[in-house]
């Protein structure tokens, strides 16, 4: 039971979390979109227009891992990360023993205090890739190799966590690959804000509905969209009738 429990939690608390993510990088794009050029130019020098990028390419794309990163701890979707952890005998915080945490208190890490430290992430609020990089002005040596605390730490780290940076990776990579992501304009040709700070409540957020638009780089990546979707639905059709659900609702090649 407790193995079944277990797959079925990276489905389904991995779904939620995992798209509440990528609407995060969507208003990141959004609202500095000064952060884009650089990772559209090591993509084109990577990968080029002609494929998408796939997992194999991820040792040669370190901004756009670094986007990912800072997607991840820019708006943490678990804003308290982890499992509740709790002592197994009295403990003490710090070596001077200032606060004592008694047996089976409930200990709970605060990701977003963390990950918006001055002193960790200089300028917090700043979306800003280039702080996991040695060589930045903004690069502070955090305490753990990956830069975040996301899936909290510890034996009670989120189970699917490797699942879900894989997938946030690919997903993330492809669409700064394949598009162009920017605020929209009103009638008048001026750029409508989004808020940074607009996020709804609860353990789990995400960015509130806001506007945005989202096109194809060139055409040449356009023409490359198409000709992997529809490689996609024809590998994924032999599974259709196995559920009342179809592996995918855009089946009409004309569409495309």
């Amino acid at each position: 039971m407790e193995i079944s429990s277990l797959a079925g939690n990276l489905f389904g608390a991995g779904s939620d979390t995992s798209s509440s993510t990528l609407v995060t990088f969507v208003l990141a794009c959004c609202a500095f979109p000064e952060t884009l050029p650089r990772a559209w130019e090591e993509l084109d020098r990577v990968v080029g227009p002609h494929r998408s990028p796939t997992f194999e390419d991820e040792p040669d794309l370190p901004y756009v891992k670094a986007f990912v990163k800072e997607v991840l701890r820019w708006r943490s979707v678990a804003i308290i990360g982890g499992q509740p952890h709790a002592p197994i005998k009295d403990d003490c915080y710090k070596v001077q023993c200032t606060s004592l945490n008694p047996l089976n208190t409930w200990v709970q890490g605060n990701v977003w205090a963390i990950h918006h430290h001055e002193r960790e992430f200089p300028e917090p609020d700043r979306f800003n890739p280039d702080r996991y990089f040695e060589e930045s002005p903004v690069h502070r040596p955090f305490p753990v190799d990956k830069g975040y605390m996301t899936f909290g730490w510890g034996r009670r780290v989120c189970s699917g966590q490797g699942l879900a940076e894989q997938g946030t990776f690919i997903t993330i990579a492809r669409l700064l690959w394949g598009f162009d992501i920017r605020k929209v304009l009103d009638q008048h040709g001026n750029e409508i804000p989004v808020d940074i700070f607009d996020f709804t409540n609860g353990l789990n957020m995400r960015p509130n509905p806001f506007e945005c638009q989202i096109t194809p780089r060139n055409q040449e990546i356009c023409s490359t969209i198409r000709r992997e979707g529809l490689q996609a639905l024809q590998d994924l059709s032999q599974y259709d009738g196995e559920t009342k659900y179809r592996m995918s609702t855009y089946y009409n090649s004309e569409k495309l």
